[in-house]
């Protein structure tokens, strides 16, 4: 098994936003109680993925929610650590680690994942950060039931520099 041990070289708080492989631009994922920990940034929380019914341009519901400011405002740059590091997001306990078409990856800016990368295959290797893997699997599963009927929501993402929402296409 591989512990991962945070370097606090500040990389995973100074890059939060992405440009994903759809060409939409997303920051770091919030659950709904989450938001909570930015009260004090109210325009650093975005919605992040919505769901709608078929012909909408917006979304009904808004399942969770992005952190969209670079860098996080919770990041202390002089100690390069959080400020709210025991009560963090579970997307920043999960960093460097995440689902990419169900496939267990890892991000390649951390620096702790620069220094060990040829050592295992991410995908393969049994990774010690179970909470946030098991909640980022949970989540995975959740939209996977929504692949194939015609008659359940559309899912919507919310691009962060275009500040629209896209429709996630069905493959």
């Amino acid at each position: 098994m591989i512990n991962f041990e945070c370097l606090h070289c500040g990389r995973c708080c100074e890059r939060i936003i992405i440009d994903t492989e759809y060409g939409i631009n997303v920051g770091m994922y919030l659950k709904p109680s989450e938001i909570k920990l930015f009260r004090r940034f109210p325009s650093a929380v975005l919605p992040y993925i919505g769901l709608a019914k078929s012909g909408r341009s917006k979304p009904k519901k808004i399942v969770c929610y992005q952190l969209a400011v670079e860098p996080c405002p919770l990041y202390d740059k002089t100690t390069k650590t959080c400020t709210q590091y025991d009560s963090r997001p579970i997307a920043c306990r999960a960093y460097p680690f995440d689902l990419s078409g169900g496939r267990l990856t890892a991000e390649g800016h951390c620096k702790w994942y620069e220094k060990v990368k040829n050592t295992f295959d991410v995908g393969k290797t049994r990774i010690n950060a179970p909470e946030a893997i098991q909640y980022a699997y949970k989540i995975h599963n959740i939209f996977m039931r929504y692949e194939h009927p015609s008659n359940l929501p559309v899912v919507m993402i919310f691009d962060v520099r275009k500040k629209k929402w896209v429709i996630v296409e069905k493959s």
